[in-house]
C-alpha cells in the first residue's frame, strides 16, 4: 500500500464517525428536491458498502500475513526464525529447540 492509500483509508473511519456526515446524529437532512435526497441516500449506502469492503479487506490481509516466533541461533550459528502455527493464540511463545545431547 502506498502512503497515500493508507492516508485515505485512515480518513474513512473519521468521516463515518463524524455525526455531521452521517445519520448517527439522530436526524436526517431534509431536502426540498427529492431527486437530490435520493442521490444522497445512494451515496451514503455506497460509502457504507465501501467502508465495509475496506474493513473486510484489512481483516483478510491480517489473517493471511504469516506470523513468526522469536528468532534464535542453532548449533551451527544460523539464525532461525520459526513460523508460528495460525491456531496458536498470539501471546503464546514458540519454544526454541534446546541443544541435543549426544
Amino acid at each position: 500500500m502506498t502512503p497515500r492509500s493508507l492516508l485515505l483509508l485512515s480518513i474513512v473511519p473519521l468521516l463515518a464517525a463524524e455525526p455531521g456526515f452521517s445519520s448517527a446524529a439522530g436526524q436526517s437532512l431534509q431536502f426540498n428536491d427529492e431527486q437530490l435526497a435520493q442521490q444522497l441516500r445512494q451515496a451514503e449506502d455506497l460509502a457504507r458498502q465501501a467502508g465495509e469492503q475496506v474493513f473486510q479487506s484489512l481483516q483478510t490481509l491480517e489473517r493471511d500475513l504469516p506470523r513468526y516466533g522469536l528468532p534464535y541461533f542453532d548449533q551451527s550459528g544460523n539464525i532461525i526464525i520459526p513460523r508460528r502455527d495460525r491456531r496458536l493464540p498470539p501471546g503464546i511463545a514458540i519454544p526454541a529447540p534446546g541443544p541435543t545431547r549426544t
